[in-house]
């Protein structure tokens, strides 16, 4: 028994729920992405700016007598007091042998930086504050600038908070339009669904591809191959039934009128009797090769192949045709050039090389032979039945492979359904069968040929 949760599987709900995930997390990297980026942008930025103060600063007070300021502390920690931007940003001007001349009122004592020329990130005060120093002219200045840090991830945090906003309400409008687009998607399998509903058994004709949507497209295809496949089938199957029917009906009806004629007349009951058996046995024959026939086109792939020894097969067929061959006082004449095994069903080759011998014993002469030749030439299995009986006509030799194809001047009798069986074991066996004259000008020889 099925589970709720395979039983109420639902492709809409799986596609919206993946993409619900998938964009959940696209959108996180993307946000991860934008942040770093925007970081990066922000410091070169505030780098460019401090750079541009501290050009700013040196320019001015380079031609100017600085009074050297009373150093006194204001704040231990320099760059506390709000969230102003002034706060944020400091700046020393020191002199000739480390005597610092000016600096902002929240800026250190100490050299902001130890190095002149570079950007650096430092600890200042339990800050974590970005420092660039630019010496003047003769080293007679030095310009220190420092900002903290924090004002830079403020902005970045701002413009990543802006995002992650818009993306709230951007969200369920994509899911929104997600689920519309889903729907109408989903509408053309409903339609498609009830299109096939509403047929009857009997139609089987191709569904319309005009308004399909090219997704499901090969579905309907395949779909459409199916039915006609199908359709096939059952055209075979009433067109069996049909011929089975006919063909059953005449030595049927044979059999009642013999049967008839034993009741009424004594002088011919022995006669009558003989003919019934005859009907019996052609009955039984034509029964039994429909059966053949029904099982062989139930076949789309060979079942359990294996090595099958040709010389047993021959032997077998001959010591089952035993009777038949006596009576007409046949000789097979069995000719192996090979002793290569042939790979298949050994039961559908069975009957298809009985059949073959069967309708040369029963078109040869009396006394005649049957000649069963079998050869491994150019990479092919070939196996041969020549008779020396009437033939068959060029123009007729492809018809014989017709069910229940029977020629009027045909000798003996038959059902028609031999070789029509032998050429579907054949193809089942992706082999080739032909009919052809006998080497000696007389009779017909058939040759099966598996590549």
């Amino acid at each position: 028994m099925l589970s709720k949760n395979k039983a109420e599987f639902s492709l809409k709900k799986v596609f919206i729920k993946r993409f619900f995930w998938g964009a959940l997390i696209a959108w996180s990297i993307v946000a991860l992405v934008i942040y770093n980026s925007t970081r990066h942008e922000i410091d070169e930025l505030y780098d460019g700016e401090m750079a541009q103060i501290a050009r700013v600063l040196l320019g001015i007070y380079s031609s100017q007598r600085i009074d050297r300021q009373q150093e006194t502390q204001i704040t231990s920690s320099p760059f506390e007091g709000g969230e102003d931007y002034e706060n944020k940003l400091v700046f020393q001007i020191w002199g000739k042998g480390g005597v610092l001349l000016i600096r902002s009122a929240n800026a250190p004592l100490e050299p902001l930086s130890p190095e002149t020329g570079i950007f650096q990130t430092r600890d200042v005060y339990g800050s974590e504050v970005r420092t660039l120093s630019i010496e003047g002219p003769g080293g007679r200045l030095t310009v220190h600038v420092g900002q903290n840090i924090d004002i830079r991830r403020e902005n970045a945090t701002e413009i990543l908070e802006s995002l992650i906003l818009i993306m709230l309400f951007a969200f369920p409008v994509f899911l929104w339009l997600i689920h519309k687009g889903v729907n109408q998607g989903t509408r053309y399998l409903n339609d498609l669904s009830e299109k096939i509903a509403r047929r009857t058994e009997d139609d089987l004709s191709p569904i319309k591809t005009d308004d399909v949507p090219l997704e499901i497209r090969g579905i309907v295809d395949a779909l459409n191959k199916l039915m006609s496949k199908v359709a096939a089938m059952l055209g075979r199957e009433r067109q069996f039934i049909s011929d089975a029917s006919h063909e059953l009906r005449t030595p049927l009806a044979g059999i009642k009128a013999h049967a008839q004629l034993a009741l009424k007349n004594k002088a011919h009951e022995h006669t009558a009797l003989i003919r019934i058996v005859e009907g019996v046995d052609r009955t039984t024959r034509l029964a039994n090769q429909l059966l053949t026939l029904s099982g062989v086109d139930a076949m789309r792939v060979l079942e359990t192949p294996v090595e099958v020894d040709v010389k047993q097969l021959i032997e077998r067929v001959v010591n089952d045709l035993h009777t038949e061959i006596t009576e007409k006082s046949i000789q097979i004449i069995t000719q192996l050039d090979s002793e290569k095994r042939l790979t298949g069903n050994e039961e559908l080759l069975y009957t298809l090389l009985r059949n073959l011998i069967d309708n040369a014993i029963r078109y040869s002469p009396p006394s005649g032979e049957v000649v069963v030749r079998y050869q491994y030439v150019k990479n092919a299995h070939r196996i041969t039945v020549t008779d020396h009986g009437p033939g068959i006509p060029g123009d007729k030799r492809e018809r014989v492979f017709d069910r229940f194809y029977r020629d009027i001047d045909a000798q003996g009798s038959g059902s028609g359904l031999g070789l029509a069986i032998a050429r579907q074991i054949a193809s089942l066996h992706q082999a080739e069968i032909a009919l052809g004259s006998a080497e000696s000008g007389d009779g017909l020889s058939a040759t099966v040929v598996f590549k």
